[in-house]
């Protein structure tokens, strides 16, 4: 497994959880940033055991509430 991703509702929850993890000492890898592809905002964290995880949350208007059945 390369890493396991999580989708967060909004890009700030990502900004937020940078700041959470930062103060607990986690292992920020990378972000959080802007994906060029798709616009998403991003962060690339480490857990304790070492694996890779990534919180997402899309940056497309009206996302979540305008594409949930």
């Amino acid at each position: 497994m390369n890493h396991m991703a999580l989708r967060l509702r909004t890009p700030n929850e990502v900004d937020r959880a940078a700041e959470y993890l930062q103060s607990k000492g986690v292992k920020v890898l990378k972000g959080p940033q802007t994906h060029k592809e798709d616009r998403d905002r991003y962060l690339y964290f480490e857990d304790p055991d070492g694996n890779m995880i990534e919180l997402v949350a899309s940056t497309v208007e009206g996302w979540p509430a305008q594409y949930l059945r």
